[in-house]
């Protein structure tokens, strides 16, 4: 599987037309859950590209969420819907980074341009450029400095160890930096990282 080619989109809705709009779009891979607990288990163990929640029914539930997945992939792109004229949400939406909102009742051809926008924002924003690593490199380089191990990071990703550490050792390479706090100064020089996320572990491997 060549990551760059196919887009993994997550999303939380009972509404039927955004998970038909969003899984007929070509590239994309989409799980659809209509329950937040299902939703959270599955972000648990699983990275994704983009994060779609409608919070239109799902309020309280959607927006737990947003919070959780911030906590467990802190760089994931966000796309919200929300019902219309709820200002509640849309209040508490707007102040999470990372995150764009849309308010309902949208155009199919508005959801759609949000969606490929978001998609293609690793890519082609910051995170893309950051020592022209590819996303799959920033995740795992995203985990490795907040402490994850290559075998914690392998059952995330569902790859072998040895694969993450052949991730690992380009990643290295492409930046020539030699250890994990090298690496841990590099991410926060260029804001991938901040000390408030979490501590990094002095010796991942």
């Amino acid at each position: 599987m060549v990551y760059r080619q196919r887009k993994y989109v997550v999303l939380l809705s009972t509404m039927a037309m955004a998970s038909r709009r969003i899984a007929g779009q070509p590239g994309v891979l989409l799980r659809c859950f209509a329950s937040a607990d299902a939703c959270l288990q599955y972000l648990s163990k699983h990275c994704c590209d983009l994060l779609t929640v409608d919070l239109d029914g799902l309020a309280t539930e959607g927006t737990d969420v947003l919070s959780k997945a911030r906590t467990l992939w802190p760089w994931l792109p966000r796309l919200v819907l929300v019902g219309a004229g709820d200002v509640a949400s849309a209040d508490v939406v707007m102040r999470m980074e990372n995150t764009q909102c849309l308010e309902k009742p949208l155009t199919e051809r508005l959801l759609l341009s949000a969606l490929q926008w978001e998609l293609s924002r690793m890519e082609s924003s910051n995170f893309g450029s950051l020592g022209a690593l590819t996303p799959t490199e920033l995740k795992i380089t995203h985990m490795v400095v907040t402490g994850r191990t290559s075998k914690e990071i392998a059952s995330l990703l569902k790859r072998s160890k040895r694969t993450i550490d052949a991730h690992r050792s380009r990643v290295m390479h492409k930046l020539g930096i030699s250890n994990v706090a090298e690496l841990v100064k590099w991410a926060m020089s260029k804001g991938f990282y901040s000390s408030d996320s979490g501590g990094p572990a002095q010796t991942a491997t």
